[in-house]
């Protein structure tokens, strides 16, 4: 007598088995292939970011700015541009968006003059442009950052935080 074979319905399962685990495969490939190329993106961006950084870093006309009556460690550097100012911050507190906001001022015989608000959102470095009026080198003897309430830069500092001295 011949031998038994496999009811077709477990053949049917057996082959839809397989399918499935194909098709499972390929989704899955699919799915880490999306997930590399939004690292990737992610990472590029990262990296501009830094590139920005060190490069704000590295300027001839950057002028750091100390704490006021802290450990002397920088918290700022201010890098005066033909269209704006930017500043990285490397050291200021995360200050309270919605109540506080930072202030640049630049800081010449004529008082202090405010030239843009920014926040600190975490505690890494960052770069922050915060204005949008030319302002050379040049323009200012120092700078200064102040912590201020409200969203907008008032007319003089209230709490200076940090100050720098131009030296070119």
């Amino acid at each position: 007598m011949p031998a038994p074979r496999a009811a077709p319905s477990r053949r049917r399962a057996l082959s839809l088995a397989l399918v499935a685990a194909g098709v499972a495969a390929v989704l899955g490939l699919g799915l880490w292939n999306v997930g590399l190329r939004s690292e990737r993106a992610e990472l590029s961006s990262t990296v501009a970011q830094q590139q920005d950084v060190v490069d704000a870093l590295v300027d001839p006309d950057r002028v750091v700015l100390d704490p006021l009556g802290a450990d002397g460690r920088p918290v700022a550097t201010v890098v005066p541009r033909e269209d704006g100012i930017q500043v990285v911050t490397h050291g200021l507190s995360v200050n309270a968006a919605a109540s506080t906001t930072y202030v640049v001022w630049g800081v010449g015989s004529d008082g202090a003059k405010p030239l843009g608000t920014f926040d600190v959102e975490r505690s890494q470095i960052e770069l922050r442009t915060v204005g949008s009026q030319p302002t050379g080198i040049d323009d200012f003897a120092q700078y200064a950052i102040s912590l201020e309430p409200g969203q907008e830069a008032p007319s003089g500092p209230t709490e200076i935080v940090a100050t720098g001295q131009v030296t070119s």
